[in-house]
């Protein structure tokens, strides 16, 4: 059984009497562990569509299975314990919390978590550890790089144990060292057994990817690796 399989995926939106059809028929599976880019350029409806896989958003119409569940039409409730139970976000702006500290901003899923996490402290400890940031746990988002903001988001996305990272845009804020280290813990994280599906515009980053699928205006033009 596929991890994700689409049918016919349309996402429709009326802005000011406009009618945008972001998403105009996307269909594709993707399966466990797989290793994802998906590119396009500004406006194809690749960040819609990656809003959709990662439950922030639904569909107009269409079928999207994860795990064997349709969650196309699932209420707002559901979709959240879909999130907080499988999924971990990575986000082109880190999304972090200016006063709290970095082991703080990793710890912070325990607060709404939907499932127990034993000895949360010292599981966020190694994680920062783990993407190399093990001598800066007590600084704050204004004291760290770019990319050392980056890895506390990637950190943070694995509090939960998701089965599955979306990462969108993830290196877009920083300079190419800071996106060489980002793009190698991603792909250590998928050699450890993590579906990485991750949004770029940018062909370098995306063919460090397994597979790419390209979307334009709308509709998938291409998938390359799969």
């Amino acid at each position: 059984m596929e991890l994700i399989q689409l049918t016919n995926l349309r996402k429709v939106y009326s802005i000011g009497g406009l009618t945008i059809e972001a998403l105009a028929g996307v269909s594709l599976d993707i399966g466990a562990q797989e290793f994802v880019a998906i590119m396009g350029p500004s406006g194809s409806g690749k960040s819609t569509l990656m809003h959709i896989l990662g439950c922030l958003d639904s569909p107009t119409s269409g079928r999207y299975m994860f795990k064997g569940k349709d969650v196309s039409s699932l209420r707002s409730d559901d979709l959240a314990a879909v999130r907080n139970q499988d999924m971990g976000f990575v986000f082109q702006a880190y999304n972090l919390l200016p006063q709290m500290s970095a082991l703080e901003n990793v710890m912070l899923p325990l607060s709404y978590a939907t499932k127990p996490v034993r000895d949360g402290r010292r599981k966020a400890e190694g994680l920062l550890e783990h993407v190399g940031l093990k001598d800066r746990m007590k600084n704050r988002p204004v004291e760290l790089s770019g990319g050392e903001q980056q890895r506390v988001a990637i950190a943070r996305s694995l509090m939960m144990d998701p089965s599955i990272i979306l990462a969108d845009e993830p290196t877009g804020n920083l300079n190419s060292k800071g996106a060489r280290e980002v793009i190698d813990i991603l792909k250590a994280l998928h050699e450890e057994g993590k579906t990485i599906i991750y949004v770029t515009h940018d062909d370098n980053i995306g063919a460090q990817a397994e597979r790419v699928i390209r979307i334009r205006d709308g509709l998938v033009v291409a998938d390359e690796g799969d």
